[in-house]
Parts: C-alpha cells; sequence; structure tokens
C-alpha cells in the first residue's frame, strides 16, 4: 500500500474472509496511512502488523515482502490483497502469489475477483543439470553459452538444450528463470529477477 491507498479498498476482504490478523506492506511514504488502518484493525479486534518495504527493487523487493509475510502460515489461511498497490506492486504481489499456491483477489470496479490459485512448483520442473546452470550464474551473467559449457562440465549441446529448450521440452528462458541476449554473435545469459529470487528461496511452489 501507499498513501493513496483508501480504506474500502483494503478493508473489502473482511467482508467475504473471517480475518484473524492483517498484515500491512507499505512503501515510506504510506506508513502514517498504514498506522492509521492498523488502530481502525484494532477497533474491530483484528491484529495488525506493519511491514514497511524499501529498496532500490519495487518488483523484487514487493515479491520478497509478500512471501517473507506468509512464512509459517497455512497456505489455505491466507488471502492477498492486490488492489491496496500500484501496478508494479501489484504484479510482484500477483507473481508472488501465483508462484507459490498462495490466494489473492483484486478489487476491479467495486467487485471482488479471486484469482486463480496457480501452482506452478518449479523445483519439480528443473533437473540437476538445469540447477548446476543456475547455481553457475547466480554470482555474474555469462558471456556465451560456451563459457557455461566450460564451468559446468555440461556440453555445449546440452547447455543450450537447457538454457534454449525445444518444442517439447521447456527451458530456463521459457521458465523466465534466466535472459538471454545476443551480443557480437554470443548469447549472454543472466539470471532473470524470477531466477534471481528462486535461488533465494522464494519460489517454493
Amino acid at each position: 500500500m501507499d498513501a493513496d491507498t483508501d480504506s474500502k479498498t483494503l478493508f473489502a476482504t473482511l467482508k467475504e474472509f473471517p480475518t484473524e490478523k492483517m498484515i500491512l506492506l507499505t512503501s515510506p511514504d504510506g506508513v502514517v496511512k498504514a498506522g492509521d488502518f492498523k488502530n481502525e484493525l484494532e477497533k474491530l479486534g483484528i491484529m495488525s502488523a506493519i511491514n514497511k518495504v524499501e529498496g532500490k527493487n519495487r518488483w523484487e523487493d514487493y515479491f520478497k515482502a509478500t512471501v517473507d509475510a506468509c512464512q509459517g502460515l497455512p497456505k489455505e489461511s491466507i488471502i492477498i490483497n492486490i488492489s491496496t498497490a500500484d501496478r508494479i506492486s501489484q504484479c510482484a504481489m500477483t507473481n508472488a502469489a501465483h508462484v507459490n499456491g498462495l490466494g489473492a483477489v483484486a478489487i476491479i470496479e467495486g467487485r471482488m475477483i479471486l484469482l486463480p490459485i496457480l501452482k506452478v512448483a518449479y523445483s519439480n520442473l528443473l533437473s540437476d543439470k538445469k540447477m548446476k546452470i543456475l547455481r553457475t550464474l547466480e554470482e555474474n551473467c555469462i558471456g556465451s553459452l560456451e563459457d557455461i559449457s566450460k564451468k559446468t562440465g555440461i556440453s555445449l549441446q546440452l547447455v543450450s538444450y537447457h538454457v534454449n529448450g525445444t518444442l517439447k521440452s521447456i527451458g530456463l528462458s521459457g521458465l523466465e528463470l534466466v535472459e538471454t541476449n545476443e551480443e557480437k554473435g554470443r548469447i549472454r545469459v543472466c539470471l532473470s529477477p524470477m531466477g534471481r529470487l528462486f535461488m533465494q528461496g522464494y519460489l517454493k511452489g
């Protein structure tokens, strides 16, 4: 949430879902308003906590904050209200919900829409060789598939297969875990934002 969040949007879930506790994720400019909402929730007998989200990468920061806020809670008890955030933060929170199998709602034209729960278990889609490639990319981008082959000991043909995929098998690029760019005829490979989050343990599925 930020300074423009209104109480109607924030409290919309209270009418539809029994609520014991609400965690308010807020940007620095929304801290004061979050405090006001916390007081309102306490009057309703609902526990709440304020988690301030700040950093250089708003998308990754909100993704991490969303997952961190849900740690230790049963998935079926969680509802994430994405409509209290700006567009970048909404995208991050929606992605965090999808890849971790969490419930989320959006308030659209005054109506609450329950978003589908997608259970994308990345760990089930990644072979040992794909994981080896990801670990090799953790510290820095690598300038070519040939260099990845040398660093991992995986043949160039298999490196290309695991990075790019085929019509029958999705690769790391298709899973949006790596980003590839052609530079001077060579394919430069980096972990994507989603790839970094996966390697940090934020995509549990």
